[in-house]
């Protein structure tokens, strides 16, 4: 049986699908703004998949723009953030 799942995207371009069984890996283009601090990836339960639907931050990164998330035991959504020095995301 393949159950198949799709990252989705805001704010960084994330697209992501595997079958349950294999591993995630989030590739996503780079802000190129001076003052880009770092990428914040979050996660969901179901849709739709954002902060105010309850999202949680799954991990903060410095400016690497991949994430092996490994392999979720159920269907998850993600959605990648930059934020700036100044903590604006």
């Amino acid at each position: 049986m393949m159950n198949w799942v799709r990252g989705i995207r805001c704010c960084a371009c994330v697209v992501v699908e595997y079958c349950v069984g294999g591993h995630i890996d989030m590739e996503w283009n780079a802000n190129i703004k001076p003052d880009l601090a770092g990428y914040r990836v979050y996660q969901c339960g179901g849709l739709p998949c954002t902060r105010n639907s309850g999202a949680s931050l799954l991990v903060t990164l410095e400016k690497a723009t991949s994430l092996n998330i490994g392999t979720p035991a159920e269907i998850q959504y993600y959605f990648v953030t930059a934020y700036d020095s100044a903590n604006h995301e």
